[in-house]
């Protein structure tokens, strides 16, 4: 679980299994408040590597980056630091999920600039 600062909201991740192992993995964004909750759903064969939550009160931004990298089975027996990975940006109440890099471009490394975000 994440808690998300300055939200009502809590990240849980989720990994779906089917019969060949093969895994879809999710977000859950759960309203503590309510109960609510917002499924967010990444390709498939993919691994959740990395997810932080961008809060910046001075540009009033609070959204979360989430890195996904595939799950080459059949490249690798694992997923490697040489692997690509795809950036994905999402509001804090998990109903807007963008993918910030094209689907046939994937990125190895990232920043963020306190000065610019990606709207």
């Amino acid at each position: 679980m994440i808690e998300l600062r300055g939200t009502e909201y809590v990240i849980a991740s989720l990994d779906n299994r089917g019969e060949i192992s093969s895994a879809y993995p999710s977000l859950l964004f759960i309203n503590t408040n309510n109960g609510m909750s917002k499924q967010l759903d990444f390709p498939e064969d993919s691994y959740l590597q990395n997810i932080r939550q961008i809060k910046i009160d001075s540009l009033k931004i609070n959204k979360v980056l989430i890195v996904s990298k595939p799950f080459k089975l059949n490249r690798h027996k694992n997923i490697t630091w040489l692997d690509t990975a795809q950036l994905f940006v999402c509001s804090s109440n998990g109903m807007d999920l963008k993918q910030v890099t094209d689907s046939t471009y994937f990125l190895r490394t990232w920043a963020i600039s306190k000065r610019s975000f990606i709207e």
